[in-house]
């Protein structure tokens, strides 16, 4: 009770890490917490400094390594020995992130061992920063490329508003040849990301080598494109001078081209910017080219089963959870180590077929008969692995519910019989929602107290599960009442769901720009834009396009939101599971 009066102001004077502990310990602070915190507060003060010397140490360090001094690398590991310190400490682990995602991309193509140990424990010391899966995904190319294509396929799904990721993903599957699959990735980014340069250029370069002369016209317009976007493109200047002199592009003149090598990036941003997936981190803009030099892709895929090089530290260790806490048996501590390691791994591999299987499904809603067959049947393939790798994992259950659900509407029964099962899974609780909106267009029922209340089932369910849903929520309420028919109550319903959806994401944007701004995020370059911020542009595009306010619904614009998914209803599905996806990957 009150929770917004006597538990939220201490709550938010802690660091990033104890506040997550306490929110997730107590879920009725965490409903509270977005109704009532105060928005476009200055961030709080940290109970431990960092310490002042720690960002010149750090860029005389990169710049070290950007030379080839490998002698530097001790004192690097000085630096993060005290990071590691810190940050069990205060729970404050960005600087220490930062640290271990830089070294890593600087030191991958003389150190690869080295750059992957540092990348893995930036993953888990870091699990929410796209930055240090993106860093994961790029160490992992020249050693277990796998591996990499899983860490790819779950982080593309993780941070939906991140275009490294995207990018990540399709140069992943440019090096492993796949080049249908990476075309289509290219594709989608361009679509997620139209500013995006790097996104137009990989794309130019794929449909090149894929179609050589007969995707020449593509080629070019997509690398025209990028050169308008960023006249300073490289990459995308020189690939089009030699596609324009030979008319097309061979598979073995085309590197892990990326958006900048790491000896092209800024050694750090300013004291306050923290690495976490904007574009202008120096980071994953390289994806690829830094890990393929000098390398022959064929001979660098190994087997999934094959362990890491260096195994990381254990979650809790990192966290600072059980630091100083020693194993009686070290022989037992190695082991549980190991068990925890291939755990970890093995909850990657199966997110990754979920996620390939999700991309196969979309993918062939856009193909032919035939093709639409192959992939759906592809990605049926890839469940029935993550099945076997994870048996009773809900969320693979969900996705393979989606694919039977798709064109055989009699499948009702078999989600119904999943939720029994599984009452609390949201990406279940999303298809039955959407389910039931289906099924009452079809049967053209009318506004009632009872119709309203069979429509909102799944969503309120969704919503006990917590605030992170609510968004979800929202915008189901107000396609719940558009799915019945008459009168202006059905209008006024869903105006007030859509306005609680577009004003909620509004509020957020503004608090992650103010807190940005306040941290000294912009470093003085191109403001960043965070996820609801992403979000709000997405949306303002697809859902709502047209709309004259930027932020909230009027009568008037209802009709207007009703005719748009009338005509692409794709549009508020994707909206729809990308807001749920995104937190059932960040479990794993």
């Amino acid at each position: 009770p009150r929770w917004a009066e006597h538990g939220l102001a201490p709550l938010e004077d802690l660091e990033e890490r104890p506040r997550g502990w306490v929110l997730q310990c107590v879920p009725a602070l965490a409903k509270a917490r977005p109704l009532a915190a105060p928005r476009g507060s200055p961030p709080r003060s940290r109970a431990l400094a960092r310490n002042p010397t720690w960002v010149p140490r750090v860029r005389d360090l990169m710049a070290a390594l950007r030379a080839g001094h490998l002698h530097r690398v001790p004192d690097i590991e000085a630096l993060l020995a005290e990071e590691r310190v810190h940050a069990q400490r205060s729970g404050d682990s960005d600087p220490m992130t930062r640290t271990l995602c830089n070294a890593s991309s600087r030191i991958l193509c003389s150190q690869p061992r080295l750059a992957l140990k540092w990348a893995e424990e930036a993953a888990h010391v870091a699990p929410h920063n796209p930055f240090a899966w993106t860093t994961l995904v790029r160490a992992l190319m020249p050693l277990r490329m796998a591996r990499a294509l899983a860490v790819a396929w779950m982080t593309w799904k993780r941070f939906p508003d991140d275009p490294v990721a995207h990018n990540g993903l399709a140069e992943v599957l440019k090096a492993m040849r796949r080049l249908p699959e990476a075309e289509e990735a290219y594709r989608a980014a361009v679509r997620k990301f139209p500013d995006n340069t790097v996104a137009h250029t990989g794309l130019a370069v794929v449909t090149a080598v894929r179609w050589g002369e007969a995707g020449r016209e593509n080629a070019e317009r997509s690398l025209l494109q990028a050169l308008e976007l960023d006249p300073k493109n490289v990459h995308a200047r020189n690939f089009l001078e030699k596609l324009r002199r030979q008319g097309s592009l061979l598979d073995e003149e085309v590197p892990w081209e990326g958006e900048r090598t790491p000896e092209d990036t800024e050694v750090l941003p300013d004291e306050g910017e923290i690495g976490a997936g904007s574009e202008d981190t120096p980071r994953g803009e390289g994806m690829g080219q830094a890990g393929a030099s000098g390398a022959d892709l064929g001979d660098l895929e190994a087997a999934w089963g094959s362990g890491a090089a260096s195994a990381p530290p254990r979650p809790k260790e990192a966290a600072g959870g059980r630091a100083g806490v020693e194993a009686k048996d070290p022989a037992t501590a190695d082991a549980a180590a190991r068990d925890d390691e291939q755990g970890w791994w093995r909850g990657i591999k199966a997110a990754g077929l979920r996620a390939e299987a999700s991309f196969l499904r979309g993918w062939a809603s856009q193909a032919p008969g035939a093709e639409a067959a192959r992939r759906r049947a592809r990605a049926l393939e890839l469940l029935e692995q993550a099945e076997a790798m994870a048996p009773g994992d809900p969320r693979v259950l969900a996705e393979r519910t989606a694919w039977e659900m798709e064109g055989h509407p009699t499948t009702a029964e078999t989600l119904t019989v999943a939720l029994e099962r599984h009452p609390g899974c949201a990406p279940l609780l999303v298809l039955k929602a959407r389910l039931d909106r289906e099924e009452a267009r079809r049967a053209r029922r009318a506004l009632s107290d009872a119709s309203m209340a069979q429509l909102l089932q799944a969503p309120l369910r969704l919503d006990d599960l917590g605030s992170a849903y609510r968004p979800v929520v929202q915008l189901q309420r107000g396609l719940a009442s558009l799915a019945l028919l008459d009168g202006a109550v059905r209008v006024e319903k869903a105006r007030q769901a859509f306005d609680a959806f577009r004003s909620g994401i509004a509020k957020e944007d503004e608090v992650e720009r103010a807190e940005a701004a306040a941290s000294g995020g912009t470093g003085g370059g191109a403001e960043r834009m965070g996820f609801h911020g992403w979000l709000r542009r997405t949306t303002n595009a697809g859902m709502f396009r047209g709309l004259p306010d930027a932020r909230g619904v009027r009568t008037e614009d209802v009709a207007l939101v009703e005719a748009t998914w009338e005509r692409s209803p794709h549009v508020f599905d994707e909206v729809e599971d990308l807001l749920v996806d995104r937190w059932e990957y960040a479990q794993v």
